[in-house]
Protein backbone atom coordinates (compact mmCIF):
# COMPACT_ATOMS: atom_id res chain seq x y z
CA UNK A 1 0.00 0.00 0.00
CA UNK A 2 1.40 3.38 -1.00
CA UNK A 3 0.16 5.11 2.15
CA UNK A 4 1.35 2.37 4.52
CA UNK A 5 3.00 3.49 7.76
CA UNK A 6 5.37 1.15 9.58
CA UNK A 7 6.16 1.36 13.28
CA UNK A 8 7.49 -0.94 15.96
CA UNK A 9 5.18 -2.61 18.48
CA UNK A 10 6.83 -1.03 21.50
CA UNK A 11 5.76 1.01 24.49
CA UNK A 12 6.47 4.35 22.85
CA UNK A 13 3.87 3.54 20.15
CA UNK A 14 1.02 3.06 22.66
CA UNK A 15 -1.65 5.76 22.30
CA UNK A 16 -4.56 4.32 24.31
CA UNK A 17 -5.16 1.60 26.92
CA UNK A 18 -8.72 2.27 28.11
CA UNK A 19 -10.45 -0.82 26.68
CA UNK A 20 -7.63 -2.42 24.70
CA UNK A 21 -4.02 -1.71 23.82
CA UNK A 22 -3.91 0.68 20.87
CA UNK A 23 -0.75 1.45 18.88
CA UNK A 24 -0.31 4.39 16.57
CA UNK A 25 1.93 6.65 14.55
CA UNK A 26 0.71 10.07 13.49
CA UNK A 27 -2.94 9.75 12.48
CA UNK A 28 -2.73 5.96 12.06
CA UNK A 29 -4.15 3.67 14.75
CA UNK A 30 -4.29 -0.11 15.29
CA UNK A 31 -6.47 -1.27 18.17
CA UNK A 32 -6.67 -4.50 20.18
CA UNK A 33 -3.13 -5.66 19.43
CA UNK A 34 -2.69 -7.58 22.69
CA UNK A 35 -4.03 -10.98 21.58
CA UNK A 36 -1.85 -11.09 18.47
CA UNK A 37 1.23 -9.87 20.35
CA UNK A 38 0.51 -12.43 23.07
CA UNK A 39 0.40 -15.24 20.50
CA UNK A 40 3.69 -14.12 18.97
CA UNK A 41 5.48 -13.77 22.30
CA UNK A 42 3.96 -16.93 23.76
CA UNK A 43 5.09 -19.08 20.83
CA UNK A 44 8.58 -17.57 20.86
CA UNK A 45 8.32 -15.31 17.82
CA UNK A 46 10.63 -12.30 18.14
CA UNK A 47 10.71 -10.98 14.57
CA UNK A 48 7.53 -10.53 12.54
CA UNK A 49 6.06 -8.03 10.12
CA UNK A 50 2.31 -7.60 10.63
CA UNK A 51 0.33 -5.94 7.83
CA UNK A 52 -2.99 -4.47 8.96
CA UNK A 53 -5.60 -3.00 6.61
CA UNK A 54 -8.04 -1.35 8.99
CA UNK A 55 -8.20 0.19 12.46
CA UNK A 56 -8.26 -3.00 14.56
CA UNK A 57 -6.83 -6.50 14.78
CA UNK A 58 -9.72 -8.95 14.20
CA UNK A 59 -11.26 -10.30 17.40
CA UNK A 60 -11.77 -13.77 15.89
CA UNK A 61 -12.95 -15.95 18.81
CA UNK A 62 -11.72 -13.53 21.50
CA UNK A 63 -8.62 -15.56 22.36
CA UNK A 64 -5.11 -15.96 20.94
CA UNK A 65 -5.75 -19.51 19.69
CA UNK A 66 -6.57 -18.57 16.05
CA UNK A 67 -3.32 -16.61 15.83
CA UNK A 68 -1.37 -19.52 17.32
CA UNK A 69 -2.99 -21.88 14.82
CA UNK A 70 -1.99 -19.57 11.96
CA UNK A 71 1.58 -19.34 13.26
CA UNK A 72 1.80 -23.13 13.51
CA UNK A 73 0.36 -23.54 10.02
CA UNK A 74 2.86 -21.09 8.54
CA UNK A 75 5.84 -22.46 10.44
CA UNK A 76 8.56 -20.67 12.36
CA UNK A 77 11.84 -19.69 10.70
CA UNK A 78 14.94 -19.86 12.90
CA UNK A 79 17.04 -16.93 11.71
CA UNK A 80 20.06 -17.97 13.74
CA UNK A 81 20.13 -14.73 15.74
CA UNK A 82 19.90 -14.71 19.55
CA UNK A 83 16.73 -13.03 20.72
CA UNK A 84 16.92 -9.88 22.78
CA UNK A 85 16.01 -10.57 26.40
CA UNK A 86 14.76 -8.16 29.01
CA UNK A 87 16.15 -9.37 32.35
CA UNK A 88 15.57 -6.91 35.22
CA UNK A 89 18.33 -6.62 37.79
CA UNK A 90 16.07 -5.60 40.69
CA UNK A 91 12.44 -5.78 41.78
CA UNK A 92 10.01 -3.12 40.57
CA UNK A 93 6.58 -2.31 41.99
CA UNK A 94 3.79 -0.52 40.13
CA UNK A 95 0.45 0.56 41.63
CA UNK A 96 -2.77 2.12 40.45
CA UNK A 97 -5.21 2.37 43.34
CA UNK A 98 -5.86 -1.19 44.48
CA UNK A 99 -4.19 -2.63 41.37
CA UNK A 100 -0.67 -3.99 41.82
CA UNK A 101 2.08 -5.25 39.53
CA UNK A 102 5.45 -6.56 40.73
CA UNK A 103 8.29 -7.45 38.34
CA UNK A 104 11.08 -9.61 39.78
CA UNK A 105 14.35 -11.03 38.41
CA UNK A 106 13.85 -14.67 37.46
CA UNK A 107 15.41 -17.37 35.25
CA UNK A 108 12.27 -17.62 33.06
CA UNK A 109 8.99 -15.82 32.39
CA UNK A 110 6.54 -16.68 35.14
CA UNK A 111 3.15 -15.02 35.61
CA UNK A 112 1.14 -15.13 38.81
CA UNK A 113 -2.17 -13.38 38.28
CA UNK A 114 -5.03 -12.71 40.70
CA UNK A 115 -8.32 -11.15 39.62
CA UNK A 116 -11.18 -9.98 41.82
CA UNK A 117 -14.30 -9.21 39.80
CA UNK A 118 -17.94 -8.82 40.70
CA UNK A 119 -20.01 -12.00 40.89
CA UNK A 120 -20.30 -14.40 39.23
CA UNK A 121 -16.59 -14.24 38.24
CA UNK A 122 -15.21 -13.47 41.70
CA UNK A 123 -11.63 -14.13 42.78
CA UNK A 124 -9.49 -16.34 40.55
CA UNK A 125 -5.76 -17.14 40.50
CA UNK A 126 -3.38 -18.43 37.83
CA UNK A 127 0.29 -19.37 38.06
CA UNK A 128 2.29 -20.45 35.01
CA UNK A 129 5.84 -20.49 33.73
CA UNK A 130 5.60 -19.51 30.09
CA UNK A 131 7.12 -21.70 27.41
CA UNK A 132 5.72 -22.28 23.90
CA UNK A 133 4.25 -25.55 25.17
CA UNK A 134 2.61 -24.12 28.31
CA UNK A 135 1.37 -21.10 26.37
CA UNK A 136 -0.38 -23.30 23.83
CA UNK A 137 -1.80 -25.65 26.47
CA UNK A 138 -2.77 -23.24 29.26
CA UNK A 139 -3.07 -19.68 27.92
CA UNK A 140 -3.90 -19.32 24.24
CA UNK A 141 -7.53 -20.56 24.20
CA UNK A 142 -8.91 -18.32 26.95
CA UNK A 143 -11.34 -15.69 25.66
CA UNK A 144 -12.00 -12.10 26.54
CA UNK A 145 -15.02 -11.50 28.75
CA UNK A 146 -17.42 -8.91 30.07
CA UNK A 147 -20.73 -8.44 31.85
CA UNK A 148 -24.09 -8.29 30.12
CA UNK A 149 -24.91 -4.82 31.44
CA UNK A 150 -21.55 -3.52 30.15
CA UNK A 151 -22.14 -4.98 26.70
CA UNK A 152 -25.65 -3.53 26.54
CA UNK A 153 -24.30 -0.09 27.51
CA UNK A 154 -21.62 -0.25 24.81
CA UNK A 155 -24.12 -1.29 22.15
CA UNK A 156 -26.47 1.52 23.19
CA UNK A 157 -23.56 3.95 22.67
CA UNK A 158 -22.78 2.57 19.22
CA UNK A 159 -19.65 0.78 20.41
CA UNK A 160 -18.60 -2.89 20.25
CA UNK A 161 -20.90 -3.39 17.28
CA UNK A 162 -18.88 -6.42 16.18
CA UNK A 163 -19.11 -8.07 19.58
CA UNK A 164 -21.06 -11.32 19.74
CA UNK A 165 -21.20 -14.45 21.86
CA UNK A 166 -18.78 -15.94 19.32
CA UNK A 167 -15.88 -13.65 20.26
CA UNK A 168 -16.37 -12.91 23.97
CA UNK A 169 -17.70 -14.54 27.12
CA UNK A 170 -20.65 -12.60 28.48
CA UNK A 171 -21.55 -13.03 32.15
CA UNK A 172 -25.07 -12.41 33.40
CA UNK A 173 -25.98 -12.38 37.10
CA UNK A 174 -26.39 -16.16 37.10
CA UNK A 175 -23.22 -17.03 35.18
CA UNK A 176 -21.82 -17.10 31.64
CA UNK A 177 -24.20 -17.09 28.68
CA UNK A 178 -22.07 -19.68 26.89
CA UNK A 179 -19.95 -22.64 28.05
CA UNK A 180 -16.53 -21.83 29.50
CA UNK A 181 -13.42 -23.53 28.16
CA UNK A 182 -12.23 -23.88 31.75
CA UNK A 183 -13.86 -22.86 35.05
CA UNK A 184 -11.32 -20.07 35.63
CA UNK A 185 -11.13 -18.85 32.02
CA UNK A 186 -11.30 -15.11 32.95
CA UNK A 187 -8.06 -15.08 34.96
CA UNK A 188 -6.27 -17.04 32.27
CA UNK A 189 -7.39 -14.52 29.67
CA UNK A 190 -5.89 -11.81 31.85
CA UNK A 191 -2.60 -13.76 31.75
CA UNK A 192 -2.94 -13.80 27.95
CA UNK A 193 -3.43 -10.03 27.90
CA UNK A 194 -0.47 -9.40 30.18
CA UNK A 195 1.86 -11.43 27.97
CA UNK A 196 0.71 -9.41 24.96
CA UNK A 197 1.23 -6.10 26.74
CA UNK A 198 4.71 -7.08 27.97
CA UNK A 199 5.67 -7.92 24.39
CA UNK A 200 5.82 -4.12 23.99
CA UNK A 201 9.13 -4.18 25.86
CA UNK A 202 10.71 -4.97 22.49
CA UNK A 203 12.56 -7.90 24.07
CA UNK A 204 11.51 -11.20 25.61
CA UNK A 205 10.65 -10.68 29.30
CA UNK A 206 12.79 -12.99 31.42
CA UNK A 207 11.23 -12.16 34.77
CA UNK A 208 8.53 -13.09 37.23
CA UNK A 209 5.41 -10.93 37.11
CA UNK A 210 3.00 -10.89 40.04
CA UNK A 211 -0.24 -9.13 39.17
CA UNK A 212 -3.28 -8.28 41.28
CA UNK A 213 -6.31 -6.81 39.50
CA UNK A 214 -4.04 -5.38 36.81
CA UNK A 215 -5.09 -4.34 33.32
CA UNK A 216 -3.81 -2.72 30.14
CA UNK A 217 -3.16 0.69 31.69
CA UNK A 218 -1.06 -0.62 34.58
CA UNK A 219 0.75 -3.02 32.23
CA UNK A 220 1.58 -0.12 29.93
CA UNK A 221 2.79 2.07 32.80
CA UNK A 222 5.12 -0.72 33.90
CA UNK A 223 6.40 -1.52 30.42
CA UNK A 224 6.99 2.17 29.64
CA UNK A 225 9.05 2.69 32.79
CA UNK A 226 10.98 -0.56 32.44
CA UNK A 227 11.74 0.20 28.79
CA UNK A 228 13.03 3.65 29.64
CA UNK A 229 15.44 2.61 32.36
CA UNK A 230 16.72 -0.75 31.17
CA UNK A 231 18.69 -1.95 28.16
CA UNK A 232 17.58 -5.34 26.80
CA UNK A 233 20.43 -7.85 26.50
CA UNK A 234 20.96 -10.74 24.10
Amino acid sequence: MNDAVEFAARADAVVDTRRATVLGAGEHRVSTVEHLLSALSGTGITNALIAVDGPEIPALDGSAAPFVDAIDAAGIDDQGVPRAVFAPDRPSVFRDGDKLLVVLPAPALRVRMTVDFAAPVGVQYADVTITPATYRAEVARNRTFGYRHEVEALLASGLAMGGTLDNAIVFDTDGPLQPLRRPDEPVWHKVLDLIGDFALLGAYPQCEIIAFKSGHTLHYDAVRELSARAVPVS
